[in-house]
């Protein structure tokens, strides 16, 4: 049985693609297999520790029949975020 998470504390494209493969009933599996991906790669882009490709984020919006700016904006959301790991607020 596939594990379930709490997207609260994932970042936007996170959220966004958590969201459309529970719509779809599908597993990050199933996304790395579909799109040519690891799993690993898919769980980082999830979890915000990996900034994908332009061409990976292709990869996941055909899978996932996602729009693939919805994608990017999720993307530029999380980038654009402040960080106040350096002290700076």
């Amino acid at each position: 049985m596939p594990r379930t998470t709490s997207l609260n504390n994932k970042a936007p494209i996170g959220m966004l693609i958590g969201r459309r493969l529970k719509k779809l009933g599908k597993t990050q599996k199933w996304l790395a297999l579909e799109a040519g991906l690891s799993k690993n790669h898919i769980c980082n882009i999830i979890n915000g520790k990996t900034v994908p490709s332009l061409l990976v984020l292709k990869k996941i919006a055909r899978v996932t029949e996602l729009d693939e700016l919805d994608l990017f904006n999720a993307l530029s959301q999380k980038l654009l975020l402040p960080d106040n790991s350096d002290g700076i607020e």
